[in-house]
């Protein structure tokens, strides 16, 4: 966050208040900063990329997304792009498209 001074006439100028998006600082309307990928949230508007989910099936636990995009499942969020042998419900959460074993989204799977 900063402070620039900006014409506006030949007699006149006015202060603006610049901040660059994703800075740890909140702003001047003690807004809390955005949180960058892999750091914990609770809803998609608090992370730099808007995108907040869980990192695999199995956990509660909720963090920016690395890719940063989600995939709604079973009506929770979870972050796409997992890597192999993670724990996945359904091929939307792998890097690779498949989520071996799961069937088809009934029990826990792994990303392939």
């Amino acid at each position: 966050v900063g402070t620039e001074t900006v014409p506006v006439s030949d007699h006149e100028s006015i202060e603006v208040t610049v901040r660059i998006p994703g800075n740890k600082p909140s702003d001047s309307n003690n807004t809390p900063a955005k949180k960058s990928a892999g750091e914990s949230c609770t809803s998609d508007d608090e992370c730099t990329n808007d995108a907040c989910g869980r990192p695999m099936a199995g956990t509660d636990n909720l963090v920016c997304c690395p890719l940063g995009r989600n995939t709604l499942y079973a009506f929770y969020d979870y972050c796409t792009g997992m890597p192999g042998g993670t724990l996945c419900w359904s091929d939307a959460m792998c890097a690779s498209g498949n989520c071996s074993g799961n069937w088809g989204g009934l029990r826990k799977g792994r990303c392939s």
